[in-house]
């Protein structure tokens, strides 16, 4: 019984006397955009903050951030770019230069074509100015969240190792 009144003896002290310790002061924290609300769009700062915490170390362009990817053997480099709006949420990737397309036989440009539909919803595009090869996917910028944007860059990034011996011979 003795032994019993000291434990509780011993254990009121010390919850006593924990009691009197200074609290810890927080740490002050640089503050952060906030995340939006499920159904809000991202700007350009929580776009950043997303790519941030999924690991991807964005780059700031004239226009979005490019993100570079090393899987296996390779490096997919990809831009995400609000619209002016603000109501869509794009990725490119520049996959290749063609020097002179018109000389380019019909059937490089056939097998392009006929990815489109088994990269569905990204699709290439030609920017004739340019002569760039782009693949490209338009999300809707609304409850987009972390899971869904790593998501949906993962299968951006099939879409490009599964198509690359069609857009390798735009060359």
């Amino acid at each position: 019984m003795n032994r019993w009144i000291a434990t509780i003896a011993c254990a009121a002290l010390v919850l006593g006397g924990s009691a009197a310790l200074p609290a810890a002061s927080p740490v002050q924290e640089a503050p952060q955009p906030a995340l939006p609300s499920v159904g809000q769009p991202l700007t350009d700062a929580t776009l950043l903050q997303l790519l941030d915490g999924l690991g991807y170390a964005p780059k700031k362009l004239s226009k979005g951030f490019l993100i570079a990817i090393k899987r296996e053997s390779w490096t997919y480099y990809v831009q995400l770019v609000l619209s002016p709006d603000q109501t869509k949420l794009g990725m490119n990737a520049n996959l290749a230069t063609a020097a002179n397309p018109a000389t380019l036989p019909a059937s490089v440009w056939l097998a392009l074509l006929q990815d489109n539909e088994d990269v569905d919803p990204s699709c290439f595009y030609f920017n004739r100015k340019l002569n760039k090869l782009y693949l490209h996917r338009v999300l809707d910028n609304h409850a987009i969240t972390s899971a869904f944007l790593r998501e949906q860059i993962d299968k951006f990034c099939q879409n490009i190792k599964s198509s690359a011996d069609d857009w390798g011979a735009v060359k």
